[in-house]
């Protein structure tokens, strides 16, 4: 990176929020700077770089509270650090200067860590976390999606949706589809993205006593793991989520007693990544 120092024009610099790691400016700070300024007090030059959809124009890298300062009490001209960063990237750069007594929030850093990756996905969370400073584990944690999947279900619930709905497709069909989905959505999203994804061992156990049930009459859990660790999803936890009593009056409850009939009382939900064991 190079530089340079020189007087440029108040107005010629430009707060650019694409690049501004704060969520705004503490006008209390910019009041106790512009007391500063009255009193006689010299601050460190700003850091800018050439604007670069507007010639002639500077957005700030460095100084957002003195250049509103200047702004509030009417300076014209201040000295400014004009910085070439020779590639790398102007949001990271600026979040390397947030420090001293006002140092980034934790929401500050964890939105300035998602919106460099969205950028620049091959930026590692190490780069990340030195320009935030924060540790790799944690920017980690800050740029990781999670996708929430909750498909129509296999046959039982076809009625409740659209007749286009995968819902009503056979068996086969409606396993073929997920693979596909889960092959496609892994093709499209980062690395780090987790699903977790909602389902229940769907079975024709309203009208089948227990006894009578087959194996593979149904989808069950084992069947949605097959298809996740085939298309490269592999499962870091499998939480038990209760359905709701309400479902199950007591109408309902002595008619499967008196078919025999094993209820399905909870749905599951299935946290994935994409590594495997390595």
């Amino acid at each position: 990176m190079t530089q340079q120092t020189k007087q440029i024009p108040v107005s010629s610099i430009i707060l650019d929020e694409d690049i501004y790691p704060r969520k705004g400016i503490d006008h209390r700070r910019v009041g106790i700077f512009s007391e500063n300024l009255r009193d006689g007090f010299t601050f460190d030059p700003i850091e800018v770089e050439p604007c670069p959809d507007k010639p002639g124009y500077y957005r700030l890298l460095d100084g957002a509270h003195r250049w509103s300062t200047y702004k509030s009490t009417g300076v014209e001209e201040v000295k400014a650090i004009i910085k070439d960063l020779d590639g790398n990237d102007p949001l990271l750069y600026a979040a390397t200067k947030a420090i001293g007594p006002k140092q980034l929030t934790e929401d500050e850093a964890r939105d300035t860590a998602r919106r460099a990756y969205s950028r620049n996905s091959s930026l590692s969370s190490a780069d990340i976390g030195r320009a935030i400073g924060r540790a790799r584990r944690t920017v980690d944690g800050y740029i990781a999606d999670l996708i929430i999947f909750d498909p129509p279900y296999f046959d039982k619930k076809a009625a409740d949706y659209d007749k286009k709905s995968i819902s009503g497709l056979s068996r086969k069909a409606y396993l073929e589809f997920l693979e596909a989905f889960f092959v496609l959505l892994k093709q499209n999203v980062k690395k780090t993205t987790r699903m977790a994804f909602i389902n229940a061992d769907w079975r024709d156990f309203q009208n089948t006593p227990a006894i009578e049930e087959k194996y593979k009459g149904g989808i069950l859990i084992d069947d949605y793991l097959d298809i996740l660790k085939k298309t490269g999803w592999y499962h870091t936890h499998i939480i038990q989520a209760p359905m709701s009593s309400q479902r199950f009056n007591a109408g309902v409850v002595s008619a499967m007693q008196k078919k025999n009939i094993l209820g399905v009382i909870s749905r599951y939900v299935i946290v994935l990544g994409q590594l495997g064991l390595e």
